[in-house]
């Protein structure tokens, strides 16, 4: 499939911003209604109709049909394309960082992370040298059981020490073992983040 090419600064700011972009997907499934598509999103239809009308100035999303019914017809809305393309330059330096850096949804991954492992029991945080010497920052606590949310994990480390054979070796197998569960279609909806980089600062 041939992505769509955008080429106006509207449209790629639109599809750079996470909470826009996503009101485009259900259209991007195939026709609907704004009542369909609000009433899934569970917001409102006055809402969802100022982002449709963005998306529609943007050259976005088209309206390809309508519903009879008593009084005035609802639209069909679809959008233009199931895949988009457009060159970073379109973005402007906010959204161009927010995209890059996944700031938006780092921030909706670490709010659903808190909210898990929130408690009204004092938590403890831990500073410790870890088996290769290097200096931990971590809770001390277990994260609770919750079974409405089974398997939580979280970790982060600054203490890899790799050849780039290993690193590359390391991102490979991340690489894979996401693909293993990527496509599965359980009852439950899990945020994963991902990451391997080079740090600059010096071995300690």
């Amino acid at each position: 499939m041939t992505p769509y090419s955008i080429t106006t600064p509207e449209a790629a700011n639109l599809l750079a911003r996470p909470d826009v972009a996503r009101l485009l997907k259900p259209f991007m499934r195939g026709p609907r209604t704004l009542s369909q598509v609000a009433q899934a999103q569970d917001m409102r239809v006055e809402t969802l109709h100022y982002r449709v009308q963005q998306l529609r100035r943007a050259g976005l999303l088209r309206v390809v049909g309508e519903v009879p019914r008593r009084g005035r017809p609802l639209k069909l809305y679809e959008a233009v394309a199931t895949a988009f393309v457009f060159s970073a330059d379109l973005l402007s330096p906010e959204a161009l960082q927010e995209l890059s850096l996944g700031k938006a949804w780092l921030r909706e991954f670490m709010e659903e992370l808190e909210r898990l492992t929130g408690t009204d029991e004092q938590r403890t945080v831990q500073v410790s040298l870890n088996s290769a010497g290097a200096l931990i920052w971590g809770t001390a606590d277990e994260l609770p059981e919750r079974p409405e949310h089974p398997a939580a994990y979280f970790t982060q480390s600054a203490a890899l020490y790799l050849t780039p054979a290993e690193a590359e070796e390391l991102a490979a197998e991340l690489d894979t073992l996401y693909q293993r569960y990527e496509g599965r279609s359980g009852p439950k909806r899990y945020g994963l983040i991902l990451g391997l980089t080079p740090l600059s600062r010096p071995v300690d």
